[in-house]
């Protein structure tokens, strides 16, 4: 029996649209894997957290012989700063409070291996410079210095393994290399190139928490080039010896933007009364060693987050105010403050307990 044409080409078409079906499968499973694995050059900025400085779960400390506990409670916060994807980029349109931003304005030029470390050491510097601010407002002695300021520590090198052992951290100031001063990143080369291959070079390190000085043992690595390298990378800048330390447990929160709210905290923690006056008082600003408050960015996404954590005032840095109003709703009171002495008197008319401030502070 001969097959008729028409019993001869159905089984065809049956295994071209089989074909078909399955090409269009991998082209939508394709799809599926590229638009939850490849980087869009945008990056997401919506509300993160607002964590208390001070108060009873407040993330501040100062020597206990110092500290004077308040009831309110002042907070810092920060934003989620999130790489997109296609599919992150598509869900992201559904919080009404997010905007974006692009990896050139985020990374600048900085390596994106480098981002977090960067991050980190400005956590550090803001820390520290917000309690300097707080330390000179309150009439403490702080000595002012320069030096080369560790702001990454390399996988797999000699300062690496020193740094998971604790006793080297991202904002540590090299003070000097075997006894040779180290006051510049110039000075910090020489004296390590110096090292004869194989020996320890001991560093001097002063902890960027305000803690005792240090020393540290490492054997430099020779480089195909014929320098010496620890294997950190280091940034030039200002640092401070602080009477005391202060110290705040923070892990996984990086930038600037928390140092008006650490140096209001810091003020706070070292003053008889509540600077609060029993309120929750969110603050955000990058603060300067003399007090001075400069903006931040991401301060309406920041609003959103002090608001769920139930803070009634949001202090904010001048120029921002409108951004945070319009994060904060209309139940968040929203106040611009340009220095830390600014500050203290907008906590004052709050009913803020300011009689433990010197003088000519209140």
């Amino acid at each position: 029996m001969v097959a008729t044409p028409e019993k001869v080409a159905r089984p065809r078409r049956g295994r071209r649209r089989t074909v078909l079906a399955w090409v269009a499968a991998l082209v939508v499973v394709g799809l599926v894997i590229w638009s939850v694995t490849y980087t869009l050059p945008v990056w997401s900025v919506t509300p993160g957290v607002a964590q208390a400085v001070t108060g009873p779960t407040g993330v501040l400390r100062v020597p206990t012989h110092l500290a004077h506990p308040s009831k309110g409670e002042i907070f810092l916060t920060d934003v989620e700063l999130t790489p997109l994807t296609p599919l992150g980029w598509l869900t992201s349109h559904f919080d009404s409070h997010v905007s974006y931003l692009s990896s050139a304005d985020v990374l600048g030029t900085v390596p994106a291996s480098q981002f977090d470390s960067i991050e980190a050491l400005q956590m550090d510097l803001s820390q520290q410079y917000a309690t300097v601010a707080a330390l000179r407002l309150l009439g403490y002695s702080v000595p002012e210095r320069s030096g080369p300021i560790i702001g990454e520590v390399l996988p797999g090198s000699p300062a690496a393994r020193a740094a998971s052992a604790g006793s080297l951290r991202i904002g540590d100031v090299i003070v000097s290399v075997d006894g040779h001063p180290t006051p510049t990143i110039a000075a910090l080369r020489r004296w390590v190139d110096v090292v004869p291959a194989g020996e320890v070079a001991h560093l001097v390190l002063d902890p960027a928490d305000g803690g005792a000085r240090r020393v540290v043992g490492l054997t430099p690595e020779r480089t195909s080039a014929g320098s010496h390298e620890l294997g950190v990378g280091v940034v030039e800048g200002a640092y401070f010896s602080l009477p005391f330390p202060v110290s705040v447990d923070l892990p996984g929160v990086g930038g600037p933007s928390a140092g008006l709210a650490f140096s209001l905290g810091t003020v706070d923690e070292l003053t008889n009364g509540d600077l609060t006056g029993g309120l929750r008082i969110g603050a955000t600003g990058e603060i300067s060693p003399d007090g001075a408050v400069s903006q931040v960015g991401g301060v309406e996404q920041k609003a959103v987050a002090v608001r769920r954590a139930g803070a009634t005032v949001f202090l904010v840095p001048v120029g921002e105010a409108a951004q945070a109003r319009a994060g904060g709703g209309p139940h968040l009171r929203v106040v611009p403050v340009s220095s830390l002495r600014q500050a203290l008197s907008v906590l004052a008319s709050l009913g803020g307990d300011t009689a433990g401030l010197p003088p000519g502070v209140r």
